[in-house]
């Protein structure tokens, strides 16, 4: 299995992946910051000027901020 992907990386298409990582990097926070700053503002207002800077979900072990 380990020479089937050595062969695998070396055939040449490394910039392929290399370029999907950042792209897909730079999209996600793009998504991330239209959600925290253009979307989440009027939804907060709806609900009546709710602050979601200060919300947290207790998962197992540490909190986790969601704002």
């Amino acid at each position: 299995m380990f020479n089937e992907f050595k062969e695998f990386a070396v055939k040449g298409d490394e910039i392929n992946p290399a370029v999907g990582i950042i792209m897909g990097d730079a999209s996600g926070r793009i998504v991330s910051s239209f959600v925290i700053d253009i979307l989440m503002p009027p939804v907060g207002l709806l609900l009546g000027k709710a602050d979601f800077s200060s919300l947290f979900l207790n998962l197992p072990g540490e909190p986790y901020k969601l704002g």
